[in-house]
Order: C-alpha cells, then structure tokens, then sequence
C-alpha cells in the first residue's frame, strides 16, 4: 500500500517552457573543492546529464535502509517539514530515483523507497545554490519547504563526496540556522562510480549524541 508523503511526483519536463542551461548546473560545479575536472569521469558525465538534461533521468537500485530510534523520532517530527527522512528499515530495499529539472532551473531527487511488505515513502529534495549560503539540498520539489542543509562537495578516487555544514530554516526573507543538537546529525554522502553503468551510494548521519541515526547503501543504473 503506498502511504503518501508529501505531493506526487508531476513530471515538469512536460511544461511548455524554452529549453535554457539551468544556472544551476554551472553553480554546482563551481563548488566542488578541487575543481569539476577532479571528479571521476564516469560520474562527470552522469552529473552532466542529471544538471542540464529538460527530460527526467531514472535510476533503479536495492540495498539497505537503517535508522537508530533517534533517528526514527527526528523522521516522524521531519514530516512537519516535508518528510525528508525514511522511517523504516530494511536490507533489501527497492529503490528508483527520478531526477527532474524544476520550474526555476533546480533539480529534484525523486526516491522511491519500496520496502518488501510493500510499504512506500516517497522523499524529495532539490538542488539548489543559494546566492548567500552556497549548495544547499533543499526539500520539496523545487526547493520549497523550510529545511535545508548546506552542503560541500568534493572528489577523491572513483567517488564524488557530500557533506553538510549547517541546516537552515528558511521562512520567508529569514534563514535561521538549526543547532547541531536538534538536527538528524552531520550527513555524510558517497557517490561512487563501480564500472559498467553501476554506482555505489551510501548515506549517513552522525549527531554528535546519538550516533548514527540514518545509513543507507545501495548500487543503482540508469534505466534505458
């Protein structure tokens, strides 16, 4: 049974809007530390795609879903502001991931967590370079909602590497900076290119009190 989380996914590739080179995509690799031409080419190429691309790109992977009972609090609170955070668990979790251009040039991440009872959670969050804060990943489908997480970037080896440094709560012109207590913890993100069309995605979280409160880890392909 599919338990709706926040607002179905609409596929906005089919606005009759001119194509434009989202500026966005130029930001984002402005701010990877090292320099866009230090990631790995298999997964400058994907980035490539997913940051310019007018059309939806679909992913389709399995792996594991954990979270500690902190970490289930925070995601039953979080659906206040979006439903970022997946509540349940699992080890062989099916996953398909659609990302999308927004209206205003962003991109969004579309997961679709199906657990084998046939639970669903569907979590949103966009792309977005704030001119103030830098990278951000947002929730909502165009970046909308309250939360964000200021984000750095970087690429060592055959990975291409995120990181939060602060969390915000936009209201309005106001951005107000969430302490780390009462956060799910510092995120820590690792794309991984495996060879042969396959990537490695692992996600955590860390509060500086409660340990890791969110682990994912997956490998995922595009879907032709």
């Amino acid at each position: 049974m599919f338990e709706q989380i926040i607002d179905p996914y609409v596929d906005v590739s089919k606005n009759a809007q001119p194509p434009v080179m989202p500026v966005a995509a130029a930001d984002f690799r402005d701010h990877v530390a090292g320099g866009w031409n230090a990631v790995h080419p298999a997964i400058r190429l994907r980035m490539d795609r997913l940051l310019t691309s007018q059309t939806s790109t679909v992913f389709e992977g399995q792996g594991c879903v954990h979270r500690n009972w902190f970490g289930w609090l925070f995601a039953q609170a979080a659906r206040l502001l979006g439903a970022p955070l997946v509540w349940r668990q699992g080890n062989n979790v099916k996953t398909t991931v659609t990302v999308a251009p927004t209206p205003s040039g962003n991109r969004c991440w579309h997961r679709l967590f199906d657990f084998e009872d046939g639970f669903q959670q569907l979590v949103q969050t966009s792309k977005v370079v704030d001119p103030k804060l830098g990278f951000l990943d947002a929730v909502g489908t165009d970046g909308e909602k309250m939360l964000a997480t200021q984000m750095t970037v970087w690429a060592q080896g055959d990975s291409l590497f995120f990181e939060s440094s602060e969390y915000w709560l936009r209201l309005g012109r106001f951005k107000l900076k969430v302490p780390p207590l009462l956060t799910p913890g510092k995120l820590h993100a690792e794309h991984r290119d495996e060879g042969n069309g396959w990537f490695r995605y692992v996600l955590k979280f860390t509060h500086p009190l409660w340990g890791q409160t969110f682990y994912q880890d997956g490998r995922f392909r595009m879907v032709d």
